[in-house]
């Protein structure tokens, strides 16, 4: 059961990148790159985060 919450924080975390990288985007006019830059999202996972912004 723990390891269902600890799932949905992971998810929830996600998800809240995944806006707030779109709101950088939109407010700053900026691209994804730049946005997750900004954030200092990991490179690594820059591909993932770019598939989930363009699927929302």
């Amino acid at each position: 059961m723990k390891w269902l919450r600890e799932e949905g924080y992971e998810q929830g975390q996600e998800d809240n990148l995944v806006t707030n990288i779109k709101m950088l985007m939109k407010n700053m006019n900026i691209s994804v790159q730049q946005a997750m830059e900004v954030l200092e999202v990991p490179k690594e996972k820059y591909t993932m985060y770019e598939e989930k912004v363009s699927e929302t």
